[in-house]
């Protein structure tokens, strides 16, 4: 939500909630790509059996490269690239006990910046936020469309 909110203003934001239930219902999200090369949620709030399917999903890949080279270091992350709750903690209880938590995984700021360095999610929001503003205009005329359906 904090990439949105920057992209779209206070304003759409109960518009944006429907897109965006349509969206997850239909299983669209940005981060499916990333999604298909590490260990990630299809939504930021997923259900016991999707984290229990995640869970199975890492230990497979450990023991498949374990298998290869045994004394291999393996780390394996569960990647969430916002936190829904924000500014709270992230704390799905779908995640107790499957997950260490401090080490497995990885919520908004977390992640990006594991991915891009300090401060990369920071630098996220801003460009989100900028590109908001650039575009106001034209995603206002895509949401009146939108309204007309």
């Amino acid at each position: 939500m904090p990439f949105h909110f920057r992209l779209l203003g206070k304003d759409r934001m109960a518009l944006f909630s429907f897109i965006q239930s349509v969206n997850t219902m239909l299983g669209t999200s940005i981060f499916e790509q990333i999604g298909k090369m590490i260990a990630e949620p299809k939504a930021n709030k997923p259900n016991i059996n999707e984290f229990v399917g995640i869970k199975k999903q890492l230990l497979d890949w450990i023991a498949m490269r374990g298998s290869i080279k045994p004394e291999t270091n393996i780390k394996t992350i569960v990647a969430i690239p916002y936190n829904p709750y924000e500014p709270k903690p992230y704390e799905r209880w779908t995640l107790q006990g499957l997950f260490d938590l401090s080490q497995e995984v990885l919520v908004g700021s977390e992640f990006w910046n594991l991915l891009g360095g300090e401060n990369t999610y920071e630098d996220l929001l801003r460009v989100f936020e900028q590109a908001g503003l650039e575009l106001y205009d034209e995603i206002d005329k895509k949401i009146k469309t939108i309204k007309n359906l």
